[in-house]
């Protein structure tokens, strides 16, 4: 008995980077799941090349499509700042100072993370100060 002309298998072709050992694809349906954990510190875009072949030889021989199936993935905040210096650089000053008076400064932090850092005080009374970057 002949197939249809209308059915496939389907195989992950080549991948870059671990995109080979992080997907599965099941040959019949094309359904294509993941079978590792992913860190996006680690390696942010998946590229695979996805080849399906018509179950009978007469097409098989005239066609192999195939599509790049790019995954990208998205940043979760699993990772905390770690400040260049471990004592923010303070400075005294003298009561009367004029709004804006720089009173600490924390030279730079960074953080593994895509999402950006934010500062903020909290605690206590601060209504009278604000938190500026770049400066």
């Amino acid at each position: 008995m002949r197939p249809p002309n209308n059915e496939f298998t389907y195989t992950i072709l080549a991948s870059d980077g671990d995109g080979g050992k992080a997907f599965k694809i099941d040959h019949h349906s094309g359904l294509i799941d993941t079978v590792a954990l992913f860190d996006r510190e680690k390696q942010a875009v998946y590229n695979n090349f996805i080849l399906w072949r018509p179950s009978t030889t007469a097409l098989r021989r005239k066609l192999a499509p195939h599509k790049c199936m790019h995954v990208f993935l998205q940043d979760v905040n699993e990772y905390g700042p770690t400040f260049e210096s471990a004592d923010p650089l303070g400075s005294v000053f003298a009561e009367n100072e004029p709004p804006g008076t720089s009173v600490l400064v924390v030279l730079s932090a960074v953080d593994a993370d895509l999402l950006p850092n934010t500062y903020a005080i909290v605690g206590g009374e601060h209504k009278d100060f604000n938190v500026t970057y770049g400066r």
